[in-house]
Order: C-alpha cells, then sequence, then structure tokens
C-alpha cells in the first residue's frame, strides 16, 4: 500500500479524516466525507472520530485498521510524535502505512514519509509542517489494497 498526495477539488473538504482517507483510496476528499457521514451520522465532517474514520476505511474500500499501539493517561505520559517516530524506526518501512492520531489531527506515515490534510503533498517527516510535537493518542496500521466495495459505488455514484 501506498500514500499518495491528497486529492481535494477547488472547494472540496479540508478536514484531515478525509485527507487521509483520499491519501491512501485516490478518491476526492468530497468523496471520503460522504463516506465518513454514512458511517457517523453527521451532517458536515468537521471532525471524526477514529471508529467512523476505520468503519470508512472497512466498509467502502476494504481496507483494515489494526492497532498498533494506543495511549491512555494524561497528555504528559504519551510520547510526541518525533519520539514515536523515532522508538518505531524498525517498524516503518516503505511499504507498510500508518495512521497516526496526536494533537487531534490524523496523517499517514510510510517510512520517512508523511502525508496530511495540512501538507497535501508526500513530504519528509522532518518537513517543518509535519507537527512533529504533538502528543500521540493513537497508532494504527492500514492493510489491504484500496479497493472500492458495491455500497461505496452505488453510495458515491462512480458507475
Amino acid at each position: 500500500m501506498n500514500i499518495n498526495t491528497v486529492n481535494r477539488t477547488k472547494r472540496g473538504n479540508r478536514y484531515c479524516g478525509p485527507a487521509v482517507i483520499s491519501a491512501v483510496t485516490g478518491c476526492t476528499t468530497d468523496d471520503a466525507a460522504r463516506a465518513i457521514r454514512h458511517h457517523s451520522g453527521q451532517r458536515a465532517v468537521m471532525g471524526v472520530f477514529d471508529r467512523h474514520l476505520i468503519a470508512a476505511f472497512k466498509s467502502h474500500w476494504d481496507i483494515e485498521a489494526i492497532d498498533v499501539c494506543k495511549f491512555d493517561g494524561p497528555a504528559k505520559s504519551r510520547p510526541t510524535l518525533a519520539q514515536w517516530l523515532r522508538e518505531n524506526k524498525s517498524i516503518r518501512t516503505a511499504g507498510r502505512v500508518f495512521l497516526v492520531s496526536a494533537g487531534n489531527h490524523y496523517q499517514l506515515i510510510s517510512g520517512r514519509r508523511c502525508v496530511c490534510s495540512l501538507t497535501k503533498d508526500v513530504v519528509s517527516v522532518r518537513d517543518p509542517s509535519v507537527r512533529r510535537r504533538s502528543r500521540v493518542d493513537r497508532v494504527l496500521e492500514l492493510k489491504g489494497k484500496p479497493k472500492p466495495t458495491p455500497l461505496c459505488i452505488s453510495m458515491l455514484g462512480r458507475l
């Protein structure tokens, strides 16, 4: 699985939940927001719970999200993104994609590359736009090949 640039139309959704779906699947952020709304019941996707993002990945694109680690407790006890990147250098290979929730923001990390709604393009994890000082809440590994399911095709009107 690879990460790509965020596919956002001129007036498309700008938030991080739809952006990470777009970066993995190649769909537009509006289509990703529509898939999230299908599970969350929100009128507008401006913030996403982990469970809604995981459900959209699984049911619409057949991508499995597996917990790598989850940090509970106060923010001071959780590692920063820079610390997590340093400690998990051995598992971050080029073919593996990690969905990191850090500082109320989602980003995708694969090897030494990162993409999110702020960067829009695939950049290095050392890029100044990557928020390395934010505290990590949860890390999920995404597995599978992005393919739209029949429900997704009919819902998003791709045929």
